[in-house]
Formats: C-alpha cells, sequence, structure tokens
C-alpha cells in the first residue's frame, strides 16, 4: 500500500508517537486494561497491513478510542 509523503515526514512521526504515548498513559491510569489490549493489538495489525508505523498507530488510536469507545461513553439518562 502506497503512503503519503505526508505519513513519513519526521515531525509527524513524532506528533502520532507523543499522543500514542499520552493515549497509554491515559489506559494505564484509568486501569483500562482492555482497551490497552486492544491498542495495541490493533496498531500490531494496522503497521503489518500499512508496512508504516503512523499508520498503524492511528489505526489503532481510532480503534480503540472510537469504535470501541473503552468505556468513556456514558448514557445518564438515570436518577440524577
Amino acid at each position: 500500500m502506497k503512503v503519503p509523503a505526508l505519513l513519513k515526514n519526521q515531525y509527524v512521526v513524532y506528533a502520532v508517537y507523543i499522543l500514542a504515548v499520552l493515549n497509554l498513559m491515559g489506559y494505564v491510569s484509568t486501569k483500562s486494561w482492555e482497551c490497552l489490549a486492544l491498542f495495541v493489538a490493533s496498531a500490531y495489525s494496522g503497521n503489518c497491513y500499512c508496512k508504516n508505523e503512523v499508520c498503524g498507530i492511528l489505526f489503532g488510536l481510532f480503534v480503540s478510542n472510537f469504535v470501541f469507545g473503552c468505556g468513556r461513553v456514558k448514557e445518564n439518562m438515570g436518577n440524577q
């Protein structure tokens, strides 16, 4: 799979690494181990598919935060 030049930029790589580390620290601090495992597994599979670390990490962030939700989105229509 061809990767655009923007994803090969060194500044973009560092920014994505920082975003991933902050996300991982958030998972560890909230003891959300299933989100941590899901992020690692999806980032690894995305990296194997695309052969680019930035694509893999962005895929892992997308899956763990938006698709799975990591238990952060809760409906609060009950007793207040």
